[in-house]
């Protein structure tokens, strides 16, 4: 289940896709930024004279907020916010699919 903003997506089946993860021994300190009125520091990756990357983590306690993912492969940004971070065990009702997301599942194979 893929669930970003305002939009839910959900693929069943054996799905090999890992997704994309910053090197964090390439990246370059930029700046200062602000991502929904939380000061951010902002930090590129480059490899090869390219951008492969933009992170941004909370400038108080290191938290990531954003990663923007230019997937050349497929010729695409893809940017994942990130809302909340839980260090700890989680409630295994995280893992129902509510019925409604359940009825839009797309099998995959």
């Amino acid at each position: 289940v893929v669930h970003q903003g305002g939009l839910i997506e959900c693929f069943v089946g054996a799905f090999n896709h890992s997704l994309p993860h910053p090197n964090f021994n390439h990246i370059h300190y930029i700046g200062k930024a602000e991502i929904d009125y939380v000061l951010v520091d902002h930090w590129v990756e480059r490899h090869e004279e390219r951008e492969i990357s933009h992170i941004f983590d909370a400038s108080s306690d290191g938290e990531i907020k954003r990663i923007d993912f230019l997937d050349e492969r497929r010729e695409r940004a893809v940017t994942f916010h990130f809302h909340e971070f839980d260090a700890g065990t989680q409630d295994p009702s995280l893992w129902i699919i509510p019925d409604q997301i359940k009825s839009i599942c797309t099998p995959v194979a």
